[in-house]
């Protein structure tokens, strides 16, 4: 229960969605950047790239959204977080 919790959260997550429509994006400053590795079961060079970054947003009660955000710097975004990909930092601007 520690690492999975105890089953999915209480959520609104069709009025989240619409909310999200009013919120805007201040600055953007993300690139994709690839990040190669070698895989020896497969015995190849692989390409693993992503995202990285910063990114503002700007709109009404965005505070509501810091329990997911802050829950993703917890563990990981997206794919490849075993390999330590997915890491975001949440930080408050005011």
């Amino acid at each position: 229960e520690k690492a999975y919790g105890s089953g999915e959260p209480e959520m609104d997550y069709g009025g989240v969605i619409k909310r999200a429509s009013l919120v805007t994006t201040e600055r953007d400053q993300i690139r994709w950047q690839e990040c190669p590795r070698y895989s020896a079961r497969q015995r190849t060079r692989m390409s693993m790239g992503g995202m990285v970054g910063e990114v503002i947003f700007a709109g009404p009660d965005l505070a509501q959204y810091l329990p997911l955000l802050n829950y993703c710097q917890e563990v990981g975004l997206g794919k490849q977080t075993a390999f330590g990909h997915g890491r975001i930092a949440v930080e408050e601007l005011r």
